[in-house]
């Protein structure tokens, strides 16, 4: 192979209709990865569906309903479903009996994630604080949920893992995309020799056209390039708890640090009265570790 002075490349062999099927053949596949690098995400919050789903549930038995047919997938989800129903009626004690008996067996089935004790014991002590007559029968119903191992796992079962950087991949007129980093070490991932932190990356898009807010957990490795961080496939969004919280100050005085669950302010309504909403504390991901502790258990007989 020559170069003229023109800088061509010239005395190329002809090219034989096995190189170019070869050609072909790594563009084909260069292009189906292209393709599917947007799809590597896994969806850990969508406002809408959420939305949709809270206005929707009116009884304990809509609630038993979206479970069964995979609306709702968390007992995280359910407790929030629970401030809306609550809200609306009074259901009787036989009623939230038969409701956690059947939430127990769904949950069971379908291997639900449970609602951490980090979650649930603050929304039990602000409802304390809730001036309206039915909040003592949703912080019972709440604590018969707390009570049920099958509904809900300890804290120390759990990691509280708070956002470590924010930054902005795309912001205009009709959509803000950024991406929340977190950096986690999961305990399976014991010899990493990656680049880069243990940890993962949650893609936020503000859909500003539609009002639409979504959650999504990055899993393709190739994103993950000089980011500073890198997520191991054991990372799962089935095992995540995603909530933000503010601080709220009552008309006598005392502060209560209201936890945030995506765009819901279920807050207004058990504490009508607050007198100042405060700046946001903290963006949280609760990642529960029960699978792993259970396998560890098994293997130390």
């Amino acid at each position: 192979v020559s170069t003229q002075s023109t800088g061509e490349i010239t005395d190329l062999p002809e090219i034989s209709v096995s190189d170019l099927r070869i050609t072909q053949k790594l563009l084909t596949d260069c292009l189906s990865i292209d393709s599917t690098k947007t799809e590597s995400t896994t969806i850990l919050y969508d406002e809408d569906e959420m939305q949709s789903l809270y206005h929707n549930c009116y009884t304990l038995a809509e609630i038993v309903t979206a479970v069964t047919e995979g609306k709702a997938d968390s007992m995280c989800t359910v407790v929030y479903l629970l401030t809306k129903v609550f809200k609306k009626s009074l259901p009787k004690q036989e009623e939230v009996d038969q409701f956690i008996s059947d939430m127990a067996k769904l949950s069971e089935e379908k291997k639900m994630q449970r609602v951490t004790w980090q979650l649930i014991d603050p929304i039990i002590s602000i409802l304390k604080h809730s001036t309206r007559n039915n909040a003592e029968n949703l912080i019972s119903c709440l604590a018969s949920i707390r009570r049920n191992t099958m509904l809900s796992s300890p804290s120390r079962e759990n990691i509280l893992i708070s956002c470590d950087l924010i930054t902005v991949v795309e912001e205009n007129l009709h959509e803000y995309i950024g991406n929340f980093i977190y950096k986690f070490k999961h305990p399976l991932a014991k010899k990493c020799t990656q680049l880069g932190k243990c940890g993962f990356i949650l893609r936020y898009r503000h859909d500003r056209d539609n009002h639409n807010h979504t959650l999504k957990l990055v899993t393709d490795s190739q994103y993950y390039l000089g980011r500073g961080v890198h997520c191991h496939d054991i990372t799962s969004s089935r095992d995540m708890c995603l909530y933000w919280n503010r601080i709220i100050t009552l008309p006598d005085g005392n502060e209560v640090d209201t936890i945030m669950p995506g765009g819901w302010r279920w807050w207004s309504y058990w504490l009508p009265y607050y007198t100042k909403i405060g700046s946001r504390t903290g963006f949280f991901v609760i990642y529960n570790l029960t699978d792993y502790l259970v396998a560890r258990k098994t293997q130390n007989g």
